[in-house]
């Protein structure tokens, strides 16, 4: 099954329900715009739309690396929870990360991965800041894309605070 999925009048990007693979915009650290204010959801969603947008088009994870993109961290999961690139810990590249939890012990894979299946939106969850103690909310945006011949899930994502 494949559907095509216009987003704010941007071309359809083709989604396929086999081999779906998540690309998931994260951030590492307070994604902070340049007033130094949290990202709003508007613009988290704008990201995760832009990523989709850019790697579809034959775009290199590597250019996620350079701005205006280089204000998130990256990572790229198959559907079934296997990590194929993730820049924050690469030994965790080619394991299996999707039964990883939140803070509180929240599948927040399955969700993402659900999420874009039904089209895409929000997904919340608990993590702990590089440096911090104490777990700070974080929002993702996902969105299903083609890139390449191959399904992915590709999301943005900020601390909310």
């Amino acid at each position: 099954m494949v559907w095509n999925l216009a987003v704010n009048g941007q071309k359809p990007l083709a989604v396929g329900a086999m081999m779906v693979v998540a690309v998931l915009l994260l951030a590492g650290c307070s994604l902070l715009s340049s007033t130094d204010k949290p990202l709003t959801k508007d613009q988290i969603r704008q990201l995760a739309i832009d990523a989709a947008t850019m790697l579809g088009e034959g775009g290199d994870y590597a250019t996620l690396k350079e701005a205006p993109w280089d204000r998130a961290d990256y990572l790229v999961w198959t559907i079934d929870g296997t990590a194929v690139y993730h820049p924050q810990d690469v030994s965790k590249e080619n394991s299996y990360v999707g039964d990883d939890k939140d803070y509180y012990e929240k599948n927040y894979g399955y969700e993402l991965r659900d999420t874009a299946r039904e089209g895409g939106g929000f997904v919340d969850y608990w993590w702990i800041k590089p440096d911090e103690i104490e777990p700070t909310l974080k929002t993702l945006y996902v969105v299903p894309a083609r890139i390449g011949t191959q399904q992915y899930l590709v999301a943005a994502g900020a601390y909310r605070s």
